[in-house]
């Protein structure tokens, strides 16, 4: 687990930090020069958990072939902090995931502090849009959906041959947000372990 929140760093030591690691914390850092997302991206892909608010890391337009490069990797969660207003980043992000066989326990993206709700109105339209003709059945809450049980008494939907997202859609926090997860116990939140734990980038539920 490698975490650099509220640090400096340059790009090579960042990627000497990241070597073998399993999860990585960046909140409110910044690079010594920027560097675009499509330069560090093959970094990340070691990673299964990460929060990404690096202040002068430039979303580039390329971002969807730099993530389309690395199709094997297993996310847990993962967090897009400060996302240009550009309906094409945001949907090559969707469209990534999407080419998993399965969708990563959670994705969360999130935007400037100044974007108004309405102006994302059309990205979440587009993102519904896209994950219906993938095969998911969109949902606000998971509230409603049938469910059993399974060995570990985790909640598994009913029609197991259905794949659910949950839209969840977060406005006001820090900036406007959206989040979308499986159903049942998979909203997970960054948490990272105490100065005292062994852990290595666990993850907590919210429920």
């Amino acid at each position: 687990m490698v975490s650099l929140n509220d640090s400096c760093f340059t790009f090579d030591e960042l990627k000497y930090a990241l070597k073998g690691c399993g999860a990585f914390y960046a909140r409110d850092s910044k690079f010594t020069e920027p560097v675009t997302f499509s330069e560090l991206w093959p970094l990340l892909t070691y990673c299964d958990i990460i929060e990404l608010d690096i202040l002068n890391m430039i979303y580039d337009e390329n971002i969807g072939q730099a993530m389309l490069k690395y199709r094997g990797v297993k996310f847990k969660a993962i967090e897009f902090c400060n996302l240009p207003v550009s309906q094409n980043i945001f949907m090559s992000i969707i469209d990534y995931f999407l080419s998993f066989s399965e969708f990563p326990y959670r994705v969360e993206m999130s935007f400037p502090a100044e974007t108004a709700p309405s102006e994302l109105q059309m990205f979440l339209v587009s993102a519904r849009q896209a994950m219906e003709n993938a095969g998911y059945k969109c949902e606000d809450t998971d509230d409603h959906i049938e469910f059993k049980y399974d060995h570990l008494h985790n909640k598994i939907p009913l029609t197991s041959d259905i794949k659910y997202i949950i839209v969840n859609t977060l406005y006001g926090r820090d900036g406007n947000h959206f989040m979308f997860t499986p159903p049942f116990g998979r909203k997970f939140l960054f948490t990272e372990p105490s100065s005292d734990s062994s852990e290595e980038g666990s993850l907590s539920d919210d429920e």
